[in-house]
């Protein structure tokens, strides 16, 4: 595999969405497969941007935005569709965020043991890269409790992607993973994988496509 002149656009990392000025709704990513895909890319001598909620992930060896909330996200992928051959959407981004406070929401004075957080939709980055996919090599992430072939492709047709990747919620913080590829060729399923063989693996496809 050869990835020499090819320009990857990868997102990873959880989103963090504001409630208030304190507060933030967000979910248990580590982003840790996304940055495993970059390294591997750069390996490969591709060139990388990495768009990540996770500081950490700034090196010298790619690009690198940081962004924290699906709209940042967002923002930064339009940049910079147009200059990638490939997008790796990694990222788990959340669906929905609160109606945000500007201010530190108090319980002073609220009598009530609960109250009720109001939510609208986020941006589906994954599926306006589908619409706008031309000739791109576009890779999905689809996460189930449980890996969810059935899902995976309902998505993978939905967001107009040539990969999908399903994989379940224990791969949480792990350094193996258990997987699923779904592509043309068909399903691949992979047990108990070290993070950087699977990173490996999700670029192969990636080359296959770019008939590298």
């Amino acid at each position: 595999m050869s990835l020499k002149g090819s320009n990857i656009l990868i997102t990873a990392g959880p989103s963090r969405e504001m409630w208030d000025t304190v507060r933030y709704l967000t979910n248990r990513s580590s982003g840790m497969m996304g940055a495993a895909v970059a390294r591997r890319a750069v390996l490969e001598g591709a060139s990388v941007f990495l768009v990540s909620s996770v500081k950490e992930h700034q090196d010298r060896r790619w690009s690198h935005k940081y962004a924290e909330s699906a709209r940042d996200m967002f923002s930064a992928v339009k940049e910079a569709y147009k200059w990638c051959d490939v997008f790796i959407s990694s990222a788990a981004v959340c669906d929905y965020r609160p109606l945000r406070s500007f201010r530190k929401i108090s319980k002073r004075g609220i009598k009530k043991k609960r109250i009720s957080m109001q939510l609208e939709r986020n941006p589906d980055i994954l599926k306006w890269a589908g619409e706008n996919r031309n000739s791109k090599v576009l890779v999905g992430f689809s996460l189930s409790d449980k890996t969810d072939e059935k899902a995976a492709v309902r998505k993978m047709k939905e967001k107009n992607c040539q990969i999908m990747i399903a994989n379940s919620t224990e791969n949480f913080g792990k350094e193996n993973r258990s997987f699923l590829v779904i592509s043309e060729e068909g399903y691949r399923g992979y047990k108990n994988i070290d993070i950087d063989t699977s990173a490996e693996i999700i670029l192969k496809e990636c080359s296959k496509l770019l008939g590298k």
